[in-house]
């Protein structure tokens, strides 16, 4: 019988792999009241867009990248990081918004059976953070987050939630996001739809 469901199981990662939309990559983060977190980096074929997703016990989220949204949050991670090691040869504290860095991300959320979409863009804002001395060393990447109302209904709002990725985290996020992570995640895709088609 276990093995049975095993055969079942196997065959229904096998069907929901092959759509559209599939995982690239995931990484952690902080929420504002420093809960620990997964995020997930999807891709839709169809449409060419990528998706920063997360979910919660009652609610998914998507939030939509083009390619050059995803070029642009790149080069604000490079800026991070360029910013991060002048922190360090300077011994540097400082909170400091990354300056033209906004990146505005049309929001999706499925609420149980119901899907809402934002009346408008969600502005994500990116902040530099450093506490560096002779006995400590710190550096993080802040995005405040935001909210819109749904087009559906102006009562219920999307919430693109507070992100605090700290030291390590940061070079998750560029790995998650890089060019070779997707294109190994879409050749790893594209070979197992290929050898699925071969039992049609």
């Amino acid at each position: 019988m276990k093995r049975v469901l095993c055969l079942v199981f196997v065959v229904l990662l096998s069907v929901n792999s092959f759509c559209d939309e599939y995982v690239v990559s995931k990484f952690s983060y902080y929420d504002s009241d420093f809960y620990s977190h997964e995020m997930t980096l999807k891709y839709s074929d169809k449409n060419n867009e990528f998706y920063l997703f997360r979910s919660t016990y009652s609610r998914s989220y998507w939030f939509t990248l083009t390619p050059e949204k995803l070029d642009a949050l790149r080069n604000n991670l490079t800026k991070v990081k360029e910013w991060e090691k002048v922190a360090k040869d300077n011994k540097s504290t400082i909170t400091k918004e990354l300056p033209d860095a906004i990146i505005n991300v049309e929001g999706t959320m499925k609420s149980g059976s119901d899907w809402y979409f934002t009346s408008s863009d969600i502005p994500l804002n990116f902040f530099f953070m450093s506490n560096i001395s002779d006995d400590h060393e710190s550096v993080a990447l802040y995005l405040p987050g935001g909210e819109k109302g749904s087009t559906k209904n102006k009562y219920i709002t999307i919430e693109f939630e507070s992100m605090l990725l700290a030291d390590a985290q940061i070079d998750d996020f560029i790995k998650a996001i890089s060019e070779e992570t997707i294109n190994e995640a879409i050749l790893k895709h594209e070979n197992e739809k290929n050898t699925a088609d071969l039992f049609n």
